[in-house]
């Protein structure tokens, strides 16, 4: 950046370090030495370039691809933001309201659903640039895989869910397991391809076993509610990328996708009593 701008005003700017998650910004003016002055009178702390470049830092990675944000650090305001929101929808609609008719087995699908999604539009602009088009395909290629699961369980629904959830764990683990150093090494066609597949075989996986349960339910409305509840909290929780990382929302995600499994386990003992 510092680059950027001295070719671009011929100006080399003056860095002022203002503390807000160890950032800094950097002025350029058409008198530096008056905005030198005048930024000393601040009593902010000023560096240099090359102050900059003696210190120690941590590169990014295709784990933590963040350019503007130091390592280990989370933007607060945002976790700030997201908690006034909770607040909110708590006091104003009300924790019993939202409890009412609440389907625990479809809330953490949702939830990894959407981080499935987040990594997979973050993977894909490490690999393809990160532009409208990608975006817009990986967003389109998640609803294509959802949408044909939907339809296969309604032409043929299936007799049992363990298969689908065994390859759902098991398309999350290959998730966070393949490297996307990996892919950058093979020509585009298969790049495209691999990365697609191994993006959306867990959002099919996911998509048959939510359709299913939602097939099943005698309060679908309530069911469909609280799947796209969760979808919510899977936006909040995608923001801890900035922290654990695209591998990290994937185990997030394989978390969360084994609570549903907890929950779906203690509710089939209930069922199978009361029939």
């Amino acid at each position: 950046m510092f680059w950027t701008i001295e070719r671009a005003t011929g100006q080399k700017p003056i860095i002022v370090k203002h503390g807000l998650h160890y950032g800094a910004a950097m002025l350029v003016s058409l008198d530096p030495g008056q905005l030198s002055a005048q930024l000393r009178q601040t009593g902010l702390p000023l560096t240099t370039y090359s102050d900059l470049t003696r210190a120690s830092t941590v590169p990014t990675s295709d784990h933590r691809p963040f350019l503007y944000l130091r390592p280990g650090a989370i933007p607060w305001a945002y976790f700030a933001v997201l908690l006034l929101t909770a607040i909110t929808i708590i006091a104003v609609f009300g924790g019993r309201s939202l409890a009412q008719g609440f389907k625990p087995v479809l809330f953490p699908p949702g939830a990894g659903f959407l981080l499935i999604e987040t990594r997979g539009i973050t993977a894909r602009s490490l690999l393809f640039g990160s532009t409208w088009i990608v975006n817009a395909a990986v967003i389109a290629g998640i609803l294509v895989m959802a949408l044909a699961a939907n339809a296969s369980v309604t032409r043929r629904p299936p007799r049992s869910l363990k298969g689908p959830v065994a390859a759902l764990l098991a398309s999350v683990v290959l998730l966070w397991w393949f490297d996307l150093d990996t892919f950058n090494q093979l020509p585009m066609l298969p790049r495209a391809a691999i990365a697609g597949m191994v993006t959306g075989l867990p959002v099919a996986f996911a998509g048959v076993i939510v359709s299913t349960l939602l097939a099943r339910s005698r309060v679908p409305a309530s069911a469909l509610a609280s799947n796209l509840l969760g979808s919510v909290l899977g936006g909040y929780l995608g923001y801890f990328s900035m922290l654990i990382g695209l591998d990290g929302l994937a185990l997030l995600a394989l978390v969360l996708y084994l609570g549903a499994l907890y929950f779906w386990q203690a509710k089939r003992p209930v069922a199978a009593a009361s029939a």
